[in-house]
């Protein structure tokens, strides 16, 4: 019998995220983003970890409306015996006050086209909408774009599956954060913040694994650095 069928492991085991991401801002509304993200499941009995890179691309008509193109990839350890691959595509449209106050709010809805081959030869291909509502608000300077200011920031946002379930072990239904960001000054950004994930595995394993742990917390940090 696995090791796991005899785990006593038990209590909170949080997930990690971190990533560092490198933007260009033009004058004429368009913007360039990367990231490369590396999240890890602190746990030895429900082994998880995804390495990702997502390349993004906005256009903003104004400073209220913006259309913007993703193309994310992953490599993501669902279990002891299965990982996947995702390409996942999606378009965006956000909606948001200016930053140029002390607060904003920002509405952002996706639809992702997720295409996911796994290690036991199986496939799957579904649509995916998201929407976060985001609010922000300036706690040291008079707005959000100043050098110096540090941020408190909250977001909400909804997955819904247009299709069929994915098989993964954290099969997203809603996510919550509550953050802080520093700017040091137009170059460097700083963020850290705490997500609660409501999510639940969709993965065909046998009910010896571990069910009295906690996995839907997140701590997430992350850098910026705009050419």
């Amino acid at each position: 019998m696995s090791s796991i069928a005899h785990s006593q492991e038990k209590g909170f085991k949080p997930q990690i995220w971190s990533n560092a991401n490198i933007g260009w801002n033009s004058d004429n509304g368009f913007t360039l983003l990367n990231t490369t993200s590396y999240n890890v499941l602190l746990s030895n009995d429900l082994p998880w970890n995804e390495f990702s890179n997502t390349f993004s691309t906005a256009y903003a008509f104004n400073p209220h409306i913006a259309v913007i193109g993703e193309f994310y990839t992953s490599r993501t350890k669902q279990s002891t015996t299965l990982s996947s691959s995702e390409l996942r595509p999606a378009i965006a449209l956000r909606l948001s006050t200016s930053n140029e106050n002390r607060w904003r709010i920002a509405n952002n809805s996706k639809l992702e086209f997720r295409f996911m081959n796994y290690t036991n030869e199986s496939r799957d291909n579904t649509l995916r909408f998201r929407n976060k509502t985001l609010i922000s608000v300036a706690l040291k300077e008079m707005n959000l774009e100043q050098d110096g200011s540090i941020v408190l920031y909250s977001y909400f946002e909804i997955f819904r599956n247009l299709e069929k379930s994915t098989v993964e072990r954290f099969f997203t239904s809603a996510k919550v954060k509550l953050g802080t960001g520093y700017r040091l000054n137009y170059n460097w950004r700083f963020d850290f913040g705490v997500i609660y994930l409501d999510a639940y595995t969709t993965i065909d394993e046998p009910s010896v694994l571990p069910t009295n742990i906690v996995t839907k917390f997140i701590v997430d940090f992350g850098v910026y650095y705009i050419l």
